[in-house]
């Protein structure tokens, strides 16, 4: 009977690490096949296999790469909608905790750059978002709502641009005051630039 209980108490100790396996396998797999459709400039496979990747594993740095895949699409169709979209992932990558200083730099970065492309789109707006939080489904629901608020007229183009510049030196005090938190062991942008490294068991 010990026995019997002690191989119930191992086999349920076990199980959700097995599966936990089986999720970064996968995870592991779709990540690689995004950054085969990303280097061949498939930048929307691109972004729904990270998308996929991250609902399987719930790694931050798949946030950072969704977004540097729409940001690459909106290079191709210029749909201002995959942009906003990638402006929120940014934001809940800065917003995460586990990411290291360096990466919330680059989202940044990588925001101010998305403001200064909208506030040369007719009725786009530049303005800074609210902060999000990271949750699963990658933002997509965050992202609508975003989309769903009323647009701004961008005769004020100069202040939206100031506010922006203001928003970005507010983040990066941000930065500085988290930059001796421990954080997930991703590494920075690759030799291009473009997407992060995630590591997988």
């Amino acid at each position: 009977m010990r026995n019997l209980l002690a191989l119930l108490v191992m086999v349920i100790a076990v199980a959700p690490c097995a599966h936990a396996g089986e999720h970064d396998a996968e995870a592991k797999m779709l990540y690689q096949e995004g950054q085969k459709a990303y280097a061949l400039g498939r930048f929307s496979d691109a972004a729904n296999l990270f998308e996929q990747a991250y609902t399987a594993s719930q790694r931050s740095a798949l946030i950072f790469n969704i977004g540097s895949a729409l940001q690459k699409q909106y290079d191709i169709d210029g749909k201002v909608e995959g942009l906003k979209k990638a402006r929120a992932l940014y934001t809940n990558y800065i917003n995460d905790t586990s990411v290291p200083a360096d990466g919330r730099a680059d989202a940044t970065e990588r925001i101010v750059q998305i403001d200064a492309l909208l506030a040369n789109v007719p009725g786009a707006t530049a303005a800074p978002t609210p902060a999000l939080s990271v949750v699963p489904g990658v933002g997509d629901d965050l992202a609508q709502a975003q989309l769903d608020q009323p647009q701004q007229g961008t005769s004020r183009t100069w202040l939206w641009v100031t506010i922006g510049v203001i928003a970005a030196v507010a983040i990066g005090g941000v930065i500085l005051a988290i930059a001796l938190q421990p954080h997930d062991a991703t590494v920075p942008a690759d030799a291009h630039g473009n997407v992060l490294t995630v590591s997988f068991p």
